[in-house]
């Protein structure tokens, strides 16, 4: 009993904790945000990411939540393991949801290939293309920043440090709720004959996704005006749900980008 009372204790200070914690968040005040109005677009960086892997406390979960009929004590042991989610469908969410964020802003949004394109016309001496594939960015645009003055005000690049995929406990609940049994009729109205039922949803598995990442606003020769780190821990609720984790990375990069100095104009000039 002491064991799961100082459990308990435990996840709440952590708990709190961590909802009073703020997010690494770094921003040059020189930098007046509220003049860009076109920002270069740079696709996810392509991190190495490894699957989490997370323990079961066996005090802090009833046996239903953690083993299903059938299975052994030895089975509930072992850790989960979270598979890692798709980059590539990361990718495609950040290219889709960051012009549709932006555009709030009326700032427009510079893909890749139309800067490209850009530059091989600007700058035809150089092979801009291999240059990019080489993968190096801060060389890139350390070359490509004087060519490039009057044709964009900065650069938005993200890495994402950790996606994974697993599913999480959601335990019984109960509600009460009102229901119409048989009413009768007078007089030509109609007198419903209220009841009232508990019913009971039963305890199932239902998905989570987890996910850090890191948001970099640069100059045009690659210099940090603002980083910030952002994570997120969400599962999916409702027996019948169907939430994708699509909808979760779109959500996921609308908070992270709202925290930039793009949208907290006061932060970033320092007033």
């Amino acid at each position: 009993m002491i064991k799961k009372l100082v459990s308990f204790v435990f996840i709440g200070i952590l708990f709190f904790g961590l909802a009073e914690a703020k997010e690494p968040q770094w921003i040059d005040e020189s930098v007046d945000f509220s003049t860009w109005k076109r920002v270069i677009l740079v696709e996810l960086a392509d991190t190495e990411l490894e699957p989490l892997v997370e323990d079961i406390d066996d005090d802090l979960k009833p046996k239903s939540a953690l083993t299903p009929e059938g299975e052994s004590s030895a089975d509930q042991k072992k850790p989960v393991i979270r598979k890692t989610l798709d980059l590539i469908g990361a990718n495609e969410v950040w290219k889709q949801q960051v012009p549709k964020k932006l555009k709030v802003k009326k700032i427009e949004v510079i893909s890749p290939l139309e800067m490209l394109a850009y530059l091989n016309q600007k700058a035809p001496m150089e092979n801009w293309n291999e240059l990019w594939g080489a993968a190096d960015r801060e060389s890139f645009f350390k070359k490509a920043a004087p060519f490039m003055e009057n044709y964009a005000d900065g650069i938005l690049t993200g890495q994402m440090l950790r996606m994974s995929e697993g599913q999480i406990y959601i335990p019984p609940s109960t509600r009460t709720e009102s229901y119409n049994q048989g009413g009768t009729w007078r007089n030509g109205t109609y007198s419903p004959r209220m009841m009232t039922r508990t019913v009971t949803t039963p305890g199932y598995y239902s998905p989570s996704w987890q996910a850090s990442g890191r948001f970099t606003l640069m100059r045009l020769d690659g210099s940090t005006v603002w980083t910030y780190e952002k994570s997120s821990n969400k599962a999916q609720k409702g027996l019948f749900s169907s939430k994708k984790p699509s909808k979760f990375f779109e959500d996921f990069f609308n908070r992270a980008l709202g925290e930039s100095p793009i949208f907290l104009e006061k932060k970033a000039k320092g007033e």
